[in-house]
C-alpha cells in the first residue's frame, strides 16, 4: 500500500511544480512587463533541446546493451556525462534564444522572463506530469487494480510499485521543493548568458555551462552516494547564491539601462 502521507506530499509537489512557475510568470509580467514572448522562448527552447533531443538520445542509449553495461559499470562517469550534456544543450539554447529569438530584447526583464519560462516548463514536464502519473498509479496500487496484470506486464510494473510503496513519503515533497531551487538557478544562468550577449563575450556562456554541469553533477552524486538531504541542502545554497547574483545583476542592468526600461 502507498501511504496516505505520500499522496499528500505528491499533491503538494504537483501544486508547487505547476503553481510556482505560473505565479512567477504573472509576477514578472506585472513587475517588469517583458512581454510573454520572452517567457515562451524559455519554454520552447527547453522543450526542443531537452524533451525533443537530449532526453530521447539518453533513453535510446539506455535501451542498448552497450548503454546498460556502461551505466552499470561507470555510474559516476555517466552522471558526469549527463550533467555536461544538460549544461551544453541548455546554455547554448539560451545563447541561441537571446541572439536569435530575442534579438532586440536584451534588458534585465527579458533575462528574468526567459529563466522563468525555461525553469518553469522543466518543473511542469519533469515533475508535475511525473507526480500526476505517480498519484494515478498509487491509487491503482491501493485499489488492487494492478494485481491482476499478466505475468510479463506485472514484471514490468513491479519496480514502479516497489518505488511507490517503499519511498519515504517526505522524499516526494522534496521533489517539489527542489524545483523552486532549480528555477532560481535557471533565472540566474539566463541573466548570466544575457549579460554575455550584451557584452559580446562568449565566456559567460561557457561559465554558465560549467556552473550548470557542476551543480547537476554534485547534486546527483550526493543523492546517489550520500543521501538526498545533503543533495537538497547543496541545492538550497545554490538557490540562495542564484538569488543574490540576480539581485546584483539587477543593480548593474539598472545602472546601465536606466530605471524606466527595467520597470516598464
Amino acid at each position: 500500500m502507498v501511504p496516505a502521507l505520500s499522496f499528500v506530499f505528491m499533491a503538494i509537489a504537483l501544486i508547487i511544480s505547476i503553481g510556482v512557475p505560473i505565479l512567477l510568470a504573472v509576477w514578472v509580467m506585472k513587475k517588469f512587463k517583458p512581454g510573454f514572448w520572452a517567457v515562451l522562448c524559455g519554454m520552447i527552447v527547453f522543450f526542443v533541446v531537452q524533451i525533443g533531443f537530449r532526453i530521447i538520445l539518453l533513453q535510446l542509449f539506455g535501451l542498448t546493451e552497450v548503454g546498460q553495461t556502461f551505466i552499470a559499470n561507470n555510474m559516476l562517469l555517466y552522471i558526469g556525462l549527463t550533467s555536461l550534456t544538460a549544461g551544453l544543450v541548455e546554455e547554448f539554447g539560451r545563447l541561441f534564444a537571446f541572439k536569435v529569438m530575442l534579438k532586440r530584447k536584451h534588458e534585465f526583464r527579458h533575462g528574468i522572463a526567459y529563466g522563468i519560462g525555461h525553469g518553469g516548463i522543466e518543473a511542469v514536464l519533469l515533475i508535475g506530469l511525473s507526480f500526476f502519473s505517480n498519484i494515478v498509479v498509487g491509487i491503482m496500487i491501493n485499489n488492487g487494480l494492478l494485481a491482476s496484470l499478466p505475468g510479463m506486464e506485472a514484471e514490468l510494473i513491479q519496480p514502479t510499485i516497489d518505488l511507490m510503496v517503499n519511498t519515504p513519503s517526505f522524499h516526494f515533497l522534496l521533489g517539489g521543493i527542489e524545483r523552486i531551487f532549480a528555477i532560481c538557478l535557471h533565472i540566474a544562468l539566463s541573466v548570466m548568458v544575457l549579460h554575455g550577449v550584451r557584452k559580446r563575450k562568449i565566456g559567460f556562456t561557457f561559465l554558465a555551462i560549467l556552473i550548470h554541469s557542476a551543480v547537476n553533477f554534485i547534486a546527483v552524486s550526493l543523492a546517489q552516494y550520500v543521501n538526498i538531504y545533503l543533495s537538497e541542502a547543496f541545492l538550497l545554497i545554490i538557490a540562495l547564491a542564484s538569488v543574490l547574483y540576480v539581485i546584483l545583476m539587477y543593480k548593474l542592468f539598472k545602472k546601465q539601462d536606466g530605471e524606466l526600461q527595467l520597470d516598464g
